[in-house]
């Protein structure tokens, strides 16, 4: 027999973080494509100035044999004895447009983070709540629909990899964002000199980040074999 060590509070509390979670991810994917689409850009950007300095050469080259037919011709009459022509410059031919179409606008990439906190959560429903009885009043507790068969569930979703509900990575946390200084004038008190950027001593961008040997090796003892996308449609059931 399975025992409810955490209850309903606590399901109820993880599958609002999954949900979350889950649209992270999304934004994620939209964080993706806008940085595809900021690539295809500056390809476009490239091919329209490798194309007008082709158009710039070809028009040097241009008036460079000009100049030199004008010098064969001057050199050619003085030989002759006869009179120097008056110098003209010969007109230049118009530059050819090479651009083969405009170039889009680079979209600017938004922290997904930042779209994150944008995501609105639905109103909570009278249903899901739970009103606070003393021990002794602990059977006229309303129990959810819900939460009638939650730990089957939770076991059900017990080979399900993390990472492809919450992602790989975390948005960075800086104190200077949390506590800033207009905080600190609103309460009348100076910025306190606690705060430190950064006051970890290991390296987690560098020498000390998990390798990827690691990682599979911790999710093939978990037993993480299954994709929360691939899984989503039964897990819940």
């Amino acid at each position: 027999a399975f025992s409810d060590p955490q209850g309903p509070a606590e399901l109820r509390r993880k599958l609002q973080e999954a949900t979350v979670r889950a649209a992270g991810l999304e934004l994620q994917g939209r964080s993706f494509r806008v940085r595809a689409e900021k690539a295809e850009a500056a390809i476009a950007t490239t091919e329209a100035a490798r194309s007008a300095c082709e158009a710039e050469n070809l028009r040097l080259l241009t008036e460079i044999q000009l100049l030199k037919d004008q010098l064969r011709e001057e050199k050619q009459l003085q030989e002759r004895g006869g009179a120097r022509p008056s110098p003209r410059r010969a007109a230049v031919p118009p530059v050819p447009s090479f651009a083969s179409r405009p170039v889009p606008p680079v979209p600017v990439p938004v922290d997904t983070a930042k779209l994150l906190r944008q995501q609105l959560l639905p109103p909570g429903r009278p249903e899901d709540s739970c009103t606070i009885f003393d021990p002794e009043e602990a059977s006229l507790t309303f129990v959810p629909q819900w939460s009638e068969n939650y730990l089957q569930a939770v076991e059900r979703q017990a080979d399900l990899d993390p990472d492809t509900i919450f992602g790989s990575r975390v948005p960075a946390c800086k104190l200077e964002d949390i506590f800033s200084i207009e905080m600190f004038r609103e309460v009348g008190q100076p910025p306190s000199k606690k705060i430190k950027r950064d006051s970890g001593s290991g390296d987690w961008e560098a020498a000390d980040i998990l390798t990827r040997e690691e990682i599979l090796d911790y999710k093939r003892k978990m037993g993480q074999i299954r994709s929360w996308k691939v899984a989503f449609s039964s897990a819940f059931r």
